[in-house]
């Protein structure tokens, strides 16, 4: 396909959660973060989640590896697109979409001691925790 990079799969780390109500169907949190992380994975460290549309297609099973296969379809100077389709069994079981942003600061306190600057920085470690207590 024109304007596509090549594809990178990775496979899953554990599935359960405390959390959950089954221990043999996926938590839907750990699927999105896990699909989340690859793509973020393929992206250079300046870039950060801009915007994610996430699919649940198929129920997940905890025993089962799952593969998250990442196909990068853009890469700009300040964004790139990622699409991630979660395969289980041979099966789609999940497809994320998402655009990545380059947030570029090398002096953090310039960066924070605008109004703009503290929103945006709080509301990016507010979901980076979240992410991470997810996965």
């Amino acid at each position: 396909m024109l304007g596509q990079g090549p594809s990178k799969c990775l496979g899953s780390i554990n599935l359960a959660t405390g959390i959950q109500q089954s221990k043999s169907a996926a938590y839907g949190g750990v699927t999105l973060a896990q699909a989340l992380a690859a793509a973020e994975s393929t992206t250079s460290l300046e870039f950060k989640p801009h915007s994610v549309h996430f699919f649940f297609i198929l129920s997940v099973d905890t025993t089962v590896p799952v593969e998250y296969h990442v196909q990068s379809l853009r890469d700009g100077r300040s964004f790139c697109t990622r699409s991630v389709q979660a395969i289980q069994n041979g099966k789609i079981v999940s497809s994320l979409q998402a655009s990545f942003h380059v947030v570029r600061c090398t002096d953090t306190e310039s960066f924070l001691g605008t109004e703009e600057g503290s929103r945006r920085f709080f509301f990016w470690v507010r979901a980076k925790v979240q992410m991470d207590l997810r996965m």
